[in-house]
């Protein structure tokens, strides 16, 4: 495609001029989060079906390795939680000033969807000191509220670039396509997350894992710039 052959090759050039980027750090970081999470949700899958074997061995052995990645996935998740504070100033400039990203027909969705978003991050730094017990309250529900304002934002998202994709010019149609492909898997994560919509812990992990690959592919170098360097 265009897109794979504007990019840079892989080497480490490349990679350390993608991973200057604070995002495509957080990015890479998100994509180890939701594979930890595919995978822990296999092995509890296999765990169930080797149950009713009564081999126990096996068994043991598959819960230690889900013990694993599920530690590998909490260690992760509360590192970019830390991470994230104070992310939602970006998005709050933009709603403060006359800059439509969207466009004109589409402002109000934009600024409701982003709306959720602070709130699902200013949410998440409750979770935060909830967490190390500063502040009272359940962990738990924090995060089902805040997910659950994620996933609205996300889920208008898609709407919007879906409708604009009907009204647009054949050249920008796939990319609205295509932005609101990303906004519907993601609506899909989060929904799993927030328990609006439970599916399974591997269905969630692996489209969290696609959607980092993809912003951490639209986060890499052009082959252009790396050549002027």
């Amino acid at each position: 495609t265009k897109m794979a052959d504007d990019l840079a090759p892989l080497n480490l050039v490349s990679l350390a001029a993608c991973l200057k980027k604070a995002d495509a750090r957080d990015k890479f970081w998100r994509g180890v989060q939701y594979g930890s999470r595919a995978m822990y949700g296999f092995l509890d899958t296999r765990i169930t079906t080797v149950f009713s074997s009564g081999d126990k061995v096996q068994i043991s052995e598959l819960k230690l390795r889900r013990q694993l990645w599920h530690a590998l996935f909490v260690k992760v998740m509360e590192a970019r939680r830390t991470f994230r504070f104070f992310t939602s100033a970006g998005s709050l400039a933009t709603m403060a000033s006359d800059k439509t990203p969207w466009g004109k027909d589409y402002d109000t969705m934009y600024r409701i969807s982003k709306s959720l978003v602070v709130a699902w991050q200013l949410i998440d730094h409750v979770r935060f000191f909830q967490t190390i017990k500063w502040l009272p309250g359940s962990v738990a529900t924090s995060r089902r509220v805040s997910f659950g304002l994620f996933t609205i934002g996300c889920l208008i998202e898609c709407i919007a670039m879906l409708k604009r994709s009907t009204e647009e010019e054949q050249g920008q149609k796939h990319k609205l396509r295509m932005l609101a492909l990303r906004a519907g898997l993601m609506t899909i994560t989060y929904a799993h997350v927030s328990e609006l919509w439970v599916t399974h812990d591997v269905v969630c992990g692996l489209l969290g894992l696609t959607t980092s690959i993809w912003d951490v592919l639209e986060l890499w170098p052009k082959a252009k710039v790396i050549k002027s360097l």
